[in-house]
């Protein structure tokens, strides 16, 4: 019989290639690794074909730590469209969809046992569970590989706001689900929340559901904190989620593996959890912050969430406000819920309250402090942090405002061409580009800064098209500059001359500022810059050289 550690170490070495490839005794290698592993009682997997061979392996590597190899198909064999057969089968070895269908029933076998493990008299298996969150882990890597897009030709590669805006449904966020719901049952298990939750501080869920039902009837007409966190997550109403939960296993499974898996759901999610735990007399509150690495003022956000809520029931929750009262006003932000201060206004707090909304004026002055400073960066990415702690259905339009803010702050400082430079999310460049348009539109002087935008990361024909977009918008009142290069850009100079001319111009001015150009200059910037400095051979200036257009080498005249 043969030695199963040394058929897995077969297994490891075998390169994801050879797997499909017919061997000399007209088997293929997975079929003869197939024997091996059967042999070595690392499977019992009937194995009727090689499809059914190959997931066979799979579910070996899987259950043996070598998910890796999985992921090294997907990416080596499944990945490489030069690398197909004329054979129907051994081309649908090598295809994704041969992956994606054992990935989805290697998900299933994971639901399976953790809706049996959740209902097991001793609680769940830690060791168990361990080992299935490993394999989870394995299968959201894979998923991820195949929802990778595949490399195409330059011709047939779709536009890069296409590719960022591909969704990741399906099963991946299936696993992503299953995998955060996992990780917090072993958190759970690890602080050993099982043995807490028998000593919780209500004595039986009626009791708890009339407390509950009580602070909702004295915030009215406010909503509680509980019923926002619920509302956002889409549980209201849940049939797999109830507030009291009958249990802390169901309560995390009922609000884990419902809703989106993103970063913001998953924020809002471990919010819940910490309201749970703080609701239960049970929350450990530098372990929660230690597990889920959540920073310390969002922490206190969320711990003050609960015990305002707490403190609707009436003066014996005194305690609890008092308690909030002390953390709210260190823990306040720009994107802190106004209903604190509401809540605390209604609980009799007004000195508290109107300490934390001089917090929230205190965090709007403190960004416009950091712009008056000229700290771009700091202020941008402290505004961001502030608009990520708002709910997702009003991000956009709170991004849209500080963008809208921060791109007219630039353009009284002139400053416009540092703020495009800044490392923009699909929203935040939505909002730019708008603005930026819209200027356009007006003849704003801040509108040549779209072409650069473009320039700056890559997108050379998306820069030329605004740049000839340009060339037909007439300049700003005022605006000598702007009349000249707009007569340049005509008909019998071209759209990019306008373009050239301000490159020419950088190129003059880069002499003394090579060295930290080059620093702040990314390579798709260089080469769209070189070629919008050379609109053609027979059109170039006399006596002029070819120019690289640089972030810190704008013309004097074009610093935006």
């Amino acid at each position: 019989m043969a030695q199963p550690i040394a058929v897995l170490e077969r297994l490891a070495d075998t390169p994801p290639r050879e797997l499909a490839r017919t061997g000399a005794d007209d088997r293929r290698v997975l079929h003869s690794l197939f024997l091996q592993c059967r042999a070595a009682g690392l499977t019992g997997a009937p194995g009727s074909n090689d499809v059914a061979r190959l997931h066979a392996l799979f579910d070996v590597a899987l259950g043996h730590g070598l998910g890796s190899l999985v992921v090294d198909y997907v990416v080596e064999v499944c990945s490489d469209r030069f690398y197909t057969s004329s054979d129907a089968l051994e081309a649908y070895l090598l295809d994704g969809e041969c992956v994606k269908k054992w990935a989805a029933g290697a998900l299933v076998q994971v639901h399976s046992w953790l809706s049996t493990g959740l209902v097991r008299p001793g609680g769940v298996d830690v060791g168990a569970l361990r080992s299935q969150l490993g394999r989870t882990n394995s299968i959201v890597l894979v998923l991820r590989a195949l929802a990778a897009p595949v490399p195409a030709p330059p011709a047939a590669a779709p536009p890069a706001a296409a590719a960022a805006e591909a969704p990741h449904g399906g099963d991946l966020e299936d696993a992503l689900r299953l995998q955060q719901c996992l990780q917090v049952l072993d958190w759970c298990a690890a602080v050993q929340l099982s043995d807490a939750w028998a000593a919780r501080r209500w004595r039986s869920e009626p009791e708890w559901r009339a407390a509950v039902s009580q602070r909702r009837g004295a915030a009215h007409p406010l909503p509680t904190f509980l019923q926002r966190l619920l509302q956002r997550l889409g549980l209201v109403g849940s049939a797999a989620f109830s507030y009291p939960p009958a249990s802390l296993e169901k309560a995390v499974a009922g609000v884990f593996l419902s809703g989106g898996a993103g970063e913001a759901t998953w924020q809002d999610k471990l919010a819940l959890l910490l309201y749970l735990l703080s609701d239960a007399g049970i929350a450990d509150l530098e372990a929660f912050r230690l597990g889920f690495s959540v920073p310390p003022a969002q922490l206190a956000e969320w711990h003050a969430a609960a015990l305002v809520d707490q403190a609707l029931a009436g003066p014996t929750e005194r305690a609890s406000l008092d308690t909030a009262c002390l953390l709210l006003p260190g823990a306040a932000t720009a994107g802190t819920p106004f209903l604190f201060v509401e809540a605390l206004a209604k609980l009799g707090r007004p000195e508290e309250a109107l300490a934390v909304l001089r917090a929230l004026e205190e965090a709007e002055t403190a960004l416009q402090i950091r712009l008056d400073c000229g700290l771009i960066t700091e202020a941008f990415l402290e505004a961001r942090r502030c608009c990520d702690h708002v709910p997702a259905e009003q991000r956009g339009p709170h991004t849209r405002a500080l963008v809208r803010r921060l791109a007219e702050w630039a353009q009284r400082a002139r400053m416009v061409h540092e703020v495009i430079q800044l490392p923009l999310n699909a929203l935040e460049e939505q909002a730019m580009c708008g603005w930026m348009e819209e200027q356009a539109a007006a003849g704003g002087r801040a509108a040549h800064a779209l072409p650069v935008f473009y320039l700056l990361r890559g997108r050379i024909a998306e820069g030329l098209h605004a740049n000839a977009g340009l060339s037909r918008t007439p300049p700003a009142e005022g605006d000598a500059e702007g009349a000249e290069l707009a007569r340049a850009g005509g008909p019998q100079r071209g759209p990019q001359w306008g373009m050239w001319r301000a490159a020419q111009q950088a190129g003059e001015r880069s002499v003394a500022e090579s060295g930290a150009a080059k620093a702040r200059t990314g390579n798709g910037a260089a080469a769209g810059a070189a070629f919008l400095a050379t609109p053609g051979s027979s059109r170039r200036a006399p006596g002029s050289k070819r120019a690289r257009l640089a972030p810190g080498a704008w013309p004097r005249s074009y610093r935006l």
